[in-house]
């Protein structure tokens, strides 16, 4: 797992195919999308 600096609040989807992880910074209030590898 990525490992988030304090303050960030992360809501994971994971899609089968795409290993897509959407997560919320609400230090700068927007929605971010980052790739993890299994």
């Amino acid at each position: 797992m990525i490992n988030y600096p304090k303050g960030f609040n992360y809501l994971i989807v994971i899609n089968n195919e795409t290993k897509l992880i959407f997560y919320i910074d609400y230090i700068f209030g927007c929605l971010c999308m980052d790739y993890e590898t299994f």
